[in-house]
């Protein structure tokens, strides 16, 4: 794919004659329009780099490129600047750390010499935002199969989130698919905070107490604030935060945040957990789906659609077909386990829906080898 350059010309053809020095391997945009460029940058698929003519004396170039970092932080800016105007550069540097400047009558040579260390530095944001998202989702993943061990009905279901979620993020186009899997993955964190007993009465589905509702009701609050505090999760957190709240405003956490001020991360674990919910009882996902489209404004329109799109539409394979009955001697990594995975006792270790990891594999293999497994297991 060709680098993506988006050139800002705010002074009327000082930068956007430079364009033509830049073809054929590169894909250049000219924009004449900050707010033009500010939406051109929110797009898909991203630019390396943006290069600003700097402006009158108001700096509008510098407050442009100021905006570029918080929307795409990852692009390289780069800002040219009047040999009257040097004032402002350092100004721009020490502020908004701009990669470099250049006077705009600077040489082609030195231009294109600073293009093409813009695009190695691009290069290395990207390695390092892709190296670092793939070691903590991995990081989190183990984490998440650890807790299943100690609660399998709660974080075996995160499973079953998680892969929903990312289906139903690819089918909306959604941005950082690896945080809403993660907030799908977390979402249960704050289960293991509850008292055993508690615990115990909701796998039952024993009635609760006032006071112990109002703790099961404070659960997303809770998550949100044991993660807060992690580098690179504040989104996933609020994702967590706001998972109960109801499009039209209503439920926890109270406020008037309603609508899209709910952040999609959230609304899409509204939509899927109350899916599971009815799925759990026995209710086909589209007949959930349909009841769930009944209930007015408390859920998203949008994700409502798009969750029948890729759940029901796309997924044009029946349930059960291509089930298999394995000993756990003869599953394999990545099978998605239809029916829970028991002891002979009734201790469930892994729930149906979930996908076996390497890890659940290896435990359902230690159980069976004493003896205490139920056997076959379903798998698909």
């Amino acid at each position: 794919m060709a680098t993506r350059i988006l050139l800002v010309d705010v002074q009327g053809g000082s930068l956007a004659a430079r364009a033509a020095s830049l073809t054929p391997e590169r894909e250049v945009v000219v924009s004449y329009n900050l707010a033009e460029a500010i939406a051109l940058l929110n797009q898909l698929p991203p630019f390396a780099e943006v290069l600003c003519t700097c402006g009158s004396s108001d700096g509008d170039g510098i407050a442009f490129l100021a905006q570029a970092l918080e929307c795409a932080p990852k692009t390289t800016r780069i800002l040219l600047v009047p040999h009257d105007h040097l004032d402002v550069v350092f100004e721009a540097l020490n502020r908004d750390h701009i990669f470099a400047f250049l006077p705009d009558d600077c040489a082609p040579e030195t231009f294109l010499h600073t293009i093409e260390s813009a695009e190695k530095q691009y290069a290395t944001n990207m390695a390092e935002s892709e190296l670092l998202e793939k070691t903590l989702n991995g990081s989190l993943q183990l984490l998440s199969e650890v807790l299943a061990m100690a609660a399998p009905k709660q974080f075996g279901r995160s499973q079953q989130l998680r892969e929903c979620i990312h289906h139903l993020g690819t089918e909306m186009k959604a941005e950082s698919l690896w945080e809403l899997e993660t907030a799908a993955m977390l979402a249960p964190l704050g289960y293991m905070t509850l008292p055993p007993t508690l615990l115990k009465k909701l796998n039952a589905a024993e009635d609760l107490s006032p006071e112990e509702q109002q703790i099961i009701t404070r659960l997303p609050d809770t998550t949100s604030k044991l993660i807060n505090h992690l580098p690179r999760l504040e989104r996933v957190a609020e994702m967590i935060r706001f998972q109960n709240k109801e499009f039209n405003g209503k439920g926890f956490p109270e406020g008037a945040v309603m609508g899209d001020q709910i952040p999609l991360g959230a609304r899409m674990l509204k939509v899927l957990n109350d899916l599971l919910d009815l799925e759990a009882k026995k209710k086909f996902k589209p007949t959930a789906l349909a009841m769930m489209k009944d209930r007015f404004g408390v859920y998203d329109p949008a994700v409502l659609e798009a969750a029948h799109t890729c759940l029901v539409t796309k997924a044009t394979t029946p349930d059960m077909v291509g089930v298999q009955e394995l000993s756990a001697a003869d599953i394999k990594a990545g099978q998605l386990l239809m029916d829970n995975a028991e002891t002979k006792d009734g201790l469930i270790l892994l729930i149906a829906g979930s996908r076996i990891s390497k890890l659940g594999m290896e435990r359902l293999r230690n159980y069976s080898e004493l003896a205490v497994l139920k056997e076959p297991l379903y798998v698909k």
